[in-house]
């Protein structure tokens, strides 16, 4: 699995403010990375005066597929509430549904599996997100380069700052050429 390496350019981060920095890049990365069903290994970060880096080890390709379980009414409920439960659920008729037995009743649960989806689209999401969201006690201005593995550049935008099409980041600074956006 590729590890991820994320690299925030900035102003001038004042010393005083790079630990908490590096800390809440690294909360907000981790918590966006698990919300979207990327379970990832090690996680460390760093900073400097001018930029601030997050690493995650052994990035999955892809989320998980997930299934979705949604409880509806009780069986023999009213039909006005047997379809808005379909509705909702974005089923046809109710022999999608299965019946479930509980202390109370019979009732209905409708099961929807979700497809994972690729980590690049999953990152893509979360940076310009957590770079609007950023917890600075002064305003800053932003460039950025998301990273995977040493072959996988990620573009996205925030702050009306549009990603470099390459990157010589910590991970490819050995190499001759940068690394290109690939998605």
């Amino acid at each position: 699995m590729p590890d991820l390496l994320l690299e925030l350019f900035s102003e001038e981060i004042p010393a005083r403010m790079q630990a908490r920095a590096e800390a809440d890049l690294a909360r907000m990365m981790v918590d966006s990375l698990r919300q979207g069903g990327l379970d990832v290994g090690a996680t460390h970060s760093s900073s400097g005066p001018r930029r601030i880096v997050f690493i995650a080890e052994r990035v999955p390709p892809q989320s998980a597929a997930t299934v979705e379980e949604r409880k509806g009414p009780r069986v023999g409920a009213p039909p006005k509430a047997v379809e808005g439960f379909l509705r909702a659920a974005g089923l046809k008729g109710l022999d999608e549904c299965q019946v479930v037995k509980d202390p109370k009743g019979d009732f209905y649960l409708a099961k929807s599996e979700k497809p994972g989806r690729p980590a690049a689209s999953i990152i893509a999401e979360a940076v310009p997100e957590i770079v609007r969201k950023f917890p600075w006690p002064k305003s800053m201005r932003w460039a950025g380069v998301a990273s995977a593995g040493s072959d996988l550049c990620i573009r996205f935008s925030a702050c009306s700052t549009i990603s470099p099409s390459s990157s010589r980041s910590m991970a490819s600074r050995a190499a001759t050429s940068p690394m290109a956006i690939v998605s």
